[in-house]
């Protein structure tokens, strides 16, 4: 599973409502009494506003998103201002590669869940989990807003009181005061693996490894009310030094702001671990929902001293040394067994996804790794005779595709201990 695509889960709501984009898009409308609105608008010519605002039917918990359309002048932004209704969750500000033209554009908001809506996304402007937060760029450092660029808002609330609520999300975007010389960029790594039995602690873990030098100017890790306790360090190597990056026992946490900057060399690599404690009587394993899963997430503001930007695989932890690192004992022969168990069930279930994310987790981090290596060998080669045949499975043709390509990884997973 990709990063992007463990993103993908939300919960449905079909009772959506329109959004706007500022005051701005409606000149003729009454606006609110001054100084009654969540949080008021850039003056003119000074930045603008993304406004959502959706009614949550009691007791239910949803995500939505909604397209729109900046300005048609490139600006420097040098702030992110927002604020949301408390039953809120969190909300994204993401950059995606669609153009005005796209005729989603014109849909409003929509429900995340029934949507591809990951597919067309770049990047990163703005991201929170705190009511109310503001981001503003040292002097010289900025994001850039590219002309007419399409920007979409993802939103997640949980209402969990006897009557609806009309909730709604505000962010603000600043022009800089000041010319920009150096743009700024994002980290956002997400551990796709978790899972924590009923009654139990659990932790899930994170190694990316970064190819260029960096200076961080604020982070934020998120995970859901089981987390209790996060830790990121910066080190040499997977047996070097670490130095502290960002510790916290709570997963209500804002943005740390790093002054002086934080330098990360080239070769040098993030680690992170949320830990979780499980008082459900469900085992929780990742994804969207507040109430029933968690998440492992580290995001990150940077700039390249140099210019020179980072690799996409570097900024969201998928070189080919970075990834998720298990914490279990079980070695890769039988790990390898755990999830073939699994092949041809339907992940579309919870039950499916339990199961995979317990036998993964429960591997020690050499079992995981060999195990990973030699499925990716098994799907590159051998698709055919043992992923995607139709069952029942020909073992033998199986066994003999996996002898000519990948005998060596089939071997050492065989004879592996953790």
């Amino acid at each position: 599973m990709t990063h992007s695509a463990s993103l993908a889960h939300c919960f449905s709501l079909t009772s959506l409502f329109a959004v706007g984009c500022s005051s701005a898009s409606e000149p003729n409308a009454p606006g609110p009494t001054p100084g009654s609105e969540l949080l008021a608008s850039p003056p003119d010519k000074a930045g603008f506003q993304l406004k959502l605002e959706i009614e949550v039917p009691a007791g239910v918990e949803g995500t939505w998103c909604q397209y729109f359309v900046l300005p048609e002048d490139s600006h420097d932004i040098g702030r992110y201002q927002s604020r949301y209704t408390p039953i809120s969750h969190h909300l994204i500000v993401y950059q995606t590669a669609l153009t005005p033209a796209d005729p989603v554009i014109a849909r409003g908001v929509f429900d995340c869940d029934r949507s591809d809506r990951l597919r067309s996304l770049a990047g990163f402007h703005f991201g929170t989990q705190t009511a109310s937060d503001d981001v503003t760029y040292p002097a010289g450092i900025g994001k850039r807003q590219q002309p007419n660029e399409v920007v979409m808002l993802e939103y997640h609330a949980i209402n969990t009181g006897n009557e609806a609520v009309r909730a709604e999300a505000r962010v603000n975007f600043w022009y800089s005061e000041s010319p920009v010389q150096t743009l700024a960029d994002t980290l956002f790594f997400y551990q796709p693996t978790i899972f924590v039995a009923p009654g139990e602690a659990g932790q899930a873990s994170m190694h990316c490894e970064i190819d260029g030098d960096i200076s961080l100017l604020y982070a934020l890790p998120h995970m859901h009310r089981r987390g209790v306790g996060f830790e990121a360090t910066v080190s040499d190597g997977p047996d070097g030094p670490r130095r502290p990056l960002l510790t916290t026992n709570s997963y209500e946490v804002g943005t740390t702001r790093y002054d002086p900057f934080v330098e990360v060399r080239a070769g040098q690599a993030i680690d992170f671990t949320c830990h979780y404690q499980n008082s459900e009587s469900f085992p929780v394993i990742e994804g969207s929902s507040a109430a029933r899963n968690e998440m492992c997430t580290f995001a990150a503001t940077f700039i390249s001293p140099s210019g020179a930007p980072l690799s996409a695989e570097t900024r969201t932890c998928e070189g080919t040394r970075s990834g998720t690192r298990m914490h279990g004992t079980t070695a890769c022969a039988q790990t390898r067994i755990c999830v073939e168990a699994l092949r041809g069930a339907d992940f579309t279930q919870e039950s499916t996804l339990i199961a995979r994310d317990r036998c993964y987790t429960s591997a020690c981090q050499s079992g995981f790794a060999l195990m990973q290596s030699f499925m990716g060998c098994q799907y590159e080669h051998c698709r055919a005779e043992c992923v995607t045949s139709t069952p029942p499975l020909d073992q033998a043709a199986c066994d003999a595709c996996v002898r000519q390509h990948c005998g060596e990884l089939d071997s050492a997973c065989v004879a592996h201990s953790c």
